[in-house]
Order: structure tokens, then sequence, then C-alpha cells
């Protein structure tokens, strides 16, 4: 039942609208400043987001990342599906 519950659409598509369209719907300046902005704010961010990672990994490991907690608190944590991901031993010489 929870694959029918994943497999089912989220959404259905309604359409297009060509750009010199969509430029003359009202708020639509607004909005574009406000999200090239929001866009370059994310990319600084994560840049400088890395620079943070590379400093915990080098001290706790690879698998290490963080976020900030509301609060104020970052917390750090180890990636267990990347840790997941990694290649197992080959055991074919066992045999």
């Amino acid at each position: 039942m929870a694959e029918e519950e994943t497999k089912q659409k989220k959404q259905t598509t309604v359409g297009y609208i060509s750009e010199p369209a969509y430029k003359k719907l009202k708020g639509w300046g607004e909005y574009d400043k406000a999200a090239k902005a929001l866009t370059a704010a994310r990319e600084v961010s994560t840049e400088k987001k890395q620079v943070i990672r590379e400093q915990l990994q080098d001290k706790y490991g690879d698998d290490v990342d963080f976020a900030m907690q509301p609060d104020g608190r970052m917390h750090v944590f180890r990636d267990l599906q990347r840790a997941k991901r990694a290649r197992g031993k080959d055991l074919s010489g066992d045999f």
C-alpha cells in the first residue's frame, strides 16, 4: 500500500505561459527581483557552509554535516545515508 501512495501523482500540469505573457503579470517584476536575490544569497550561503563543513570533516570525519537550529545551536551529525552508499568489501576471494 505504501508503494501505491508514493506512485500517485501529486500534481498535474495545467499548461505553460510564454515569457512575454508572464512578464505582464502584476507583481512579476518584484517577484523576479526577489527570486534572483534569493538565488544569489543561496549560492553564497552554500559556498560559506562548505568552508565550515570542511573544518568539521577534518575534525570528525568525511560523513559529518551540520545544520543551524532556530535557537542558534549548531547541530552536527553523521550522514548515515551517505555511509550506506559506500561499496561493501569484495568477499569473492573468501570462496
